[in-house]
């Protein structure tokens, strides 16, 4: 099992350009609807980023598996991600020792008597957890996804609320505040993902920005509101819909007269489900790029915003020769495709390193 470079303390289980003329004021409705609804992605993490200095850190998978990767992953807040292409299953074990998911041969499978696999689904770890899913509970096993891939919030990646310590501060040099680990059994030998939560200095931050175009079709207009995870808002004004496609070229979002409707087979659906803390066993079907589409109504307006983690760059720090070069930098560039009516138009964004200026002298 090979640690990728990415990157709480336990905690117990417990939508801009306005459109012209008589459309402008409708438009600007629509859009503030829209940031407002984007406003609680970015609030579900910030409990966990209380200090953008601190963050999990992955050291080591023991003993390593071959062909099994584990890694951390920024999102919005700091992911567990495992893949799992081996004909053994790897099973996540909870601090008790008993297993919430299952990676392998058949999937992603969830065990929803399970209290984890709740929390697993919420960025904060706030999630209502059923009254029927307690610990030591009998397993009730639910196939959640056909790839041997998941991404999940384990909070014992994430620190808990503290304050660094002032001489660490005060260096501003690296520092371990603490360490984690998390406990696999894989075909029957135990395995333990471990690192540490670690104080780095903040040198900058990344953004994104949305390059164009505004207005990929009549009557159709996108913006993006920038951070390190962007939205992008979509209003289709006109009458035929338009359809969003996802990270693998699914069908993602369906934004039309009727309304928006969503693809609970869409691995991209999945993401901003998870992200807003829903259960994935409800809120989607088995997470399959390749599945027929199931449409479901998600919204009754004529304008959608969701998170577009596309646009996320998931390393917790830029390249070094960005970092020592003091200036700001295009860490990715990405796409989003629209469909309408037999007509395909990509939305085109950056992701970008901006730079702390800090006075001299």
């Amino acid at each position: 099992m090979a640690p990728a470079a990415a990157s709480h303390s336990r905690r117990p289980p417990h939508r801009l350009a306005a459109a012209a003329g008589s459309v402008a004021t409708t438009t600007i409705a629509l859009l503030t609807a829209a940031l407002a609804a984007v406003a609680v992605f970015p609030t579900a993490a910030a409990a966990h980023d209380t200090d953008p200095s601190v963050h999990p850190v992955l050291d080591a998978v023991d003993p390593a598996v071959p062909g099994v990767t584990v890694q951390i992953a920024a999102s919005v807040t700091a992911q567990l991600v495992v893949a799992n292409p081996t004909p053994a299953t790897l099973s996540v074990l909870d601090d008790d020792g008993q297993p919430f998911l299952r990676i392998g041969p058949d999937g992603v499978l969830a065990n929803r008597a399970s209290p984890w696999w709740y929390l697993s689904n919420s960025p904060n770890g706030d999630v209502t957890i059923p009254a029927d899913a307690q610990p030591g509970a009998p397993a009730r096993w639910e196939r959640v996804a056909a790839e041997p891939a998941w991404g999940w919030f384990d909070h014992r990646l994430h620190p808990a609320p503290r304050d660094v310590p002032s001489d660490t501060g005060h260096r501003r040099k690296t520092a371990t505040l603490a360490t984690w680990a998390v406990p696999f059994d894989y075909g029957g030998t135990p395995v333990s993902a471990h690192g540490r939560i670690v104080y780095e200095p903040v040198r900058g931050a990344v953004t994104t920005r949305l390059r164009g175009p505004a207005r990929p079709f009549r009557d159709v207009a996108v913006q993006l509101a920038p951070g390190r995870v962007p939205a992008l808002f979509l209003s289709n004004r006109g009458e035929e819909p338009v359809v969003v496609l996802g990270a693998a070229g699914e069908p993602f979002l369906r934004v039309g007269p009727n309304g928006t409707e969503v693809n609970r087979h869409s691995p991209t659906w999945a993401d901003n489900a998870r992200a807003q803390g829903q259960d994935l066993a409800v809120a989607a079907a088995v997470v399959d790029p390749n599945a027929p589409p199931d449409w479901v109504p998600e919204a009754g307006a004529q304008g959608y915003s969701w998170l577009e983690f596309r646009g996320l760059y998931t390393s917790d720090r830029p390249p070094r020769r960005v970092l020592d070069g003091g200036k700001t930098a295009v860490l990715r560039a990405w796409t989003v495709p629209l469909e309408q009516d037999g007509r395909r138009v990509e939305l085109r964004g950056e992701t970008v390193w901006k730079p702390i200026s800090r006075p001299t002298g």
